[in-house]
């Protein structure tokens, strides 16, 4: 997965220093989220089981659901550059195809989903390292969300590149 390859990444003596990650991906919408733009911005990651938020289960105090490494500058000015939108992003071991409607206290701290994200901000998190994530949000989580994914992947994380490239052009014209 991509946390284990991050943490073998900075495992390795060998291995330049990194001062801070930064993932570009797609995400899932949740229904009833306040965010509706195409693209999104993250500092806050979540790790809730599908069915604990529909009350079918329940996750151990133990184990670890939130991580928030904080964004580096970087990913920071970027967001700024660029307009993007923010919000919490849940992450899940599978692609939820029911339908999830968030209680509206999770709503207003969860907008997206997508799987890679929760394990590499704990890497991140337990290295001191910031990091934050920019998605391209390609579809509406539940039935249809793959459907949806294959449809727009393509198309939105070129243009969440483009976007991206023109932040880093604009702050590297003010020199910032």
């Amino acid at each position: 997965t991509a946390a284990l390859a991050l943490e073998r990444r900075l495992a390795r003596a060998d291995a330049a220093p990194v001062s801070e990650v930064v993932f570009v991906g797609s995400a899932g919408l949740y229904a009833g989220s306040r965010n509706a733009d195409a693209f999104a911005f993250s500092e806050r990651f979540f790790d809730h089981d599908i069915g604990a938020l529909e009350g079918k289960a329940h996750i151990p105090d133990l184990l670890r659901s939130e991580s928030e490494p904080g964004g580096g500058p970087v990913a920071r000015r970027i967001a700024v550059a660029a307009a993007f939108l923010s919000g919490g992003c849940n992450s899940t071991n599978s692609i939820t195809l029911t339908e999830v409607k968030l209680s509206e206290p999770l709503a207003d701290r969860i907008a997206f989903e997508n799987l890679e994200t929760f394990g590499l901000a704990c890497v991140c998190e337990d290295h001191g390292l910031p990091f934050a994530a920019f998605f391209a949000l390609t579809n509406r989580v539940g039935p249809r969300g793959s459907e949806e994914w294959r449809a727009n992947f393509r198309a939105m994380g070129q243009s969440l590149q483009q976007r991206l490239l023109a932040a880093l052009a604009t702050n590297d014209e003010q020199g910032t």
